[in-house]
């Protein structure tokens, strides 16, 4: 955190009310992200308001964070003019609420800034090069969550990894079981992981397939277990233990060929526990900057059916991988380190501001 000069020479920490913007109703990865980046914020002596998200679960995600709900992009504006006026750092999650900042500047003190959560171009339409236009003359800087995401989005960005949180350490090492937390999307190619499953032949031996989260695919794969007999696979729905899912597992498994960082993949890793990942994407990033022999080829089912045996019949190599990983995430992914160097960018961008 940044220091100011006060009136008797002495200095005072710069504290900053920070608002993290995204037009939605739901509780997912961005959402889950803002809240624990509010959490993180707020511990360093900033204050903070959320607008979007499922108000309920980011008020009791982020109890000392002010809420507010903005389920339409005219919602986000309403907040920002009413909320974030004199906020310092307003802070845009995905394209409406960017577009909200942009519609609500004129009338906002502080610095702005997006974050590129989607490794993909934001487009070649007419509408899409008026956005890109626009957000260009909204925004004093952009935010990428992986150096995959940047590249993709061809975007001027700074790349800042995301955080999680230190968590308790996984104890189910001797569980059978591997563990899915991912939305039942297609983009996350979760068919691929239940054909990686019958190849690892791991249900002979007394392992199971737990699969956590929803989504549109849901049907179609439990159809496609029903119509296979694909055995000892178990869909879980939404959960809201996932952390308590994962201290008993043995390993964890994402299959999304184009990942842009993967947060419940570093939520794993914080748990010390291993993950059979994609060689793709935001992966190399987490995962594969840590453990690379965790990543497979994406669309080779019969390659990571294989990992996951050998892992499977290999305990002491899932302990020092486990290990390994959980180290990284504490020096390189975690939330603390992501919040400062997001206060970091807040000072530098703000410092500039003021100069100007």
């Amino acid at each position: 955190m940044s220091v100011l000069a006060n009136g008797t020479g002495s200095t005072l920490p710069a504290t900053y009310h920070v608002v993290l913007a995204v037009r939605s109703d739901a509780f997912a990865g961005v959402e889950r992200y803002m809240s624990v980046t509010a959490n993180r914020l707020i511990a360093l002596g900033h204050s903070v308001t959320l607008i979007g998200g499922e108000t309920a679960r980011m008020q009791a995600e982020s109890p000392r964070a002010t809420v507010i709900p903005a389920a339409r992009t005219r919602d986000v504006v309403r907040a920002l003019v009413t909320y974030a006026r004199c906020a310092d750092v307003v802070h845009a999650h995905m394209t409406a609420a960017d577009t909200a900042v942009a519609i609500s500047r004129p009338l906002l003190r502080g610095t702005a800034i997006s974050t590129l959560h989607f490794a993909s171009p934001r487009g070649s339409s007419l509408t899409s090069k008026i956005l890109r236009w626009l957000v260009n003359r909204t925004f004093d800087c952009q935010v990428a969550i992986s150096e995959y995401v940047r590249h993709a989005s061809r975007s001027e960005a700074i790349v800042i990894l995301n955080g999680v949180p230190l968590a308790g350490e996984a104890r189910g090492v001797d569980a059978r079981r591997v563990l899915i937390v991912q939305r039942l999307e297609p983009e996350k190619n979760t068919s691929e992981a239940l054909r990686a499953w019958v190849a690892s032949g791991l249900a002979a031996d007394g392992w199971e397939l737990v699969i956590v989260g929803g989504g549109s695919d849901r049907p179609a794969l439990e159809a496609l277990v029903a119509r296979k007999r694909i055995p000892a696979v178990t869909f879980l729905g939404h959960r809201h233990d996932v952390a308590a899912l994962r201290l008993d597992a043995s390993m964890q498994l994402t299959t999304a060929p184009a990942e842009p960082f993967g947060l419940s993949v570093v939520e794993a890793m914080a748990m010390g526990l291993p993950v059979v990942a994609t060689d793709a994407g935001g992966h190399r990033e987490t995962v594969g900057a840590c453990c690379p022999e965790l990543l497979y080829p994406a669309g080779d089912h019969q390659a990571c059916g294989s990992l996951l045996r050998h892992l499977a019949f290999d305990r002491a190599r899932r302990v020092a991988l486990g290990h390994d990983l959980r180290a990284h995430q504490q020096a390189h992914l975690s939330d603390s380190a992501h919040a400062a160097t997001l206060v970091d960018l807040y000072d530098r961008l703000l410092q500039s501001r003021r100069a100007s």
